[in-house]
């Protein structure tokens, strides 16, 4: 499956596995350096309401893309 979820501007998906100690669920994606969100938020402020609702937007598309090729 992590081939063929590729959605511009997100990482690509590799796999899906559970944690082998905790048996926790967890998904592993391509490494992309940079800042994670707290990190920008912490050195730039809070995300301009607009911008905030773009990313929510994006996660909710790549959450629902996921879900849909899971199946």
């Amino acid at each position: 499956m992590g081939a063929l979820l590729a959605i511009d501007g997100v990482v690509r998906y590799r796999d899906a596995r559970r944690e082998p100690v905790t048996a926790r669920p967890c998904v592993v994606m391509e490494y992309h350096p940079g800042l994670d969100l707290e990190q920008w938020c912490a050195e730039h402020g809070p995300l301009a309401p607009m911008l905030a609702a773009r990313v929510g937007a994006a996660v909710a598309h790549t959450l629902s893309a996921m879900h849909t090729l899971s199946r």
